[in-house]
């Protein structure tokens, strides 16, 4: 079952009134996300994968209603966002929830724990106020957080142990989806794999559905049940796991994959670098955009745009294919 649905997902933020709008021109526009779709399944992990500035959290704060689209379709449940009224996109906040990257910044300082969980629960209205205390309690048992912490403020707690205050605070409104951005990147590596795994329990436990956004392979390779590789706010490749992983085809995608060092090869037989810069987001190159980077570019890819086709049980967009 398709839980979510993504049709042509672009996003366009102005800079009209920013400095930088004075050195180019009046209608500038940076091109985050520029025609995306994909669809989620109910209960499975879909992870966006990419380089910083590709617009992996542009997509998820989008579906989120954080951003409006510029163009494009958010459907859920089969029903496009769009057409929904004030009280079922209000409803839906607590079906869509967001694991944020920072688990600093994301939680009120100068709330107690009991507080940055309790707002969003009688926000909603999810339980009665008697059973308020023993739901809030409980949560927090679910994500490895003593109960007797509920008088404290994040600043006394350490940064594995705020991220597990903010997946609380997610799981409160009972949500369906969640967008995990970068959920693990700011933590200490000791700590990632311990959050990974508490995500993949509570997955299974209440039957969550995640687009999991992250640029470390290894991480998208253990939580993932399917891929999809980005650059310069498009897919390039889309596909399983094990398929991807087992045999990437994109040029792009094997670059990634081959900037991986690895303990069993030479730095010079796996590392490397691609080489040239990413193209400018506010004045998007023609044809493919990463032709300028590619070793395989012919003179079609400097014309026209590839658009994703069936190779090898997966969607890829090349002209080489």
């Amino acid at each position: 079952m398709k839980l979510l649905e993504v049709n042509n997902l672009k996003k366009h933020f102005s800079v009209n009134d920013s400095f930088l709008a004075n050195l180019l021109n009046k209608n500038s526009q940076v091109h985050a996300v520029n025609g995306v779709s994909f669809s989620i399944n109910k209960g499975e992990t879909l992870s966006l994968v990419g380089e910083s500035g590709c617009g992996k959290s542009t997509i998820g704060r989008t579906i989120l209603g954080l951003y409006e689209p510029t163009e494009g379709e958010i459907s859920y449940c089969g029903k496009k966002i769009s057409q929904m009224s004030k009280k079922e996109k209000f409803g839906l906040k607590e079906k869509m929830q967001m694991i944020f990257q920072d688990p600093f910044s994301s939680l009120n300082p100068r709330q107690k724990v009991k507080d940055i969980i309790k707002e969003p629960i009688r926000s909603h209205d999810i339980v009665s106020r008697e059973e308020e205390k023993d739901y809030i309690l409980n949560l927090l048992d679910k994500v490895g957080v003593d109960g007797s912490y509920l008088n404290r403020y994040p600043h006394q707690f350490s940064g594995g142990q705020r991220q597990r205050i903010g997946i609380a605070r997610s799981l409160s409104m009972e949500p369906d989806f969640i967008v995990a951005d970068e959920p693990i990147s700011a933590l200490d590596v000791s700590i990632q794999a311990q959050i990974l795994n508490l995500l993949m329990d509570l997955q299974d436990e209440f039957d969550l559905t995640f687009l999991f956004i992250a640029h470390d392979l290894s991480v998208v390779k253990h939580i993932s049940d399917r891929v999809a590789i980005m650059y310069l706010g498009k897919i390039f490749e889309i596909g399983d796991k094990k398929d991807i992983f087992a045999e990437p085809i994109h040029p792009y995608t094997k670059a990634l994959f081959n900037s991986i060092p690895e303990l069993t090869t030479t730095t010079k037989e796996k590392f490397s670098v691609l080489s040239g810069d990413v193209p400018d987001p506010i004045q998007l190159p023609q044809g493919c955009y990463f032709h300028s980077r590619c070793k395989y570019a012919e003179e079609i890819c400097l014309k026209e745009k590839p658009e994703l086709k069936e190779v090898n049980g997966r969607k890829v967009a090349c002209h080489q294919l």
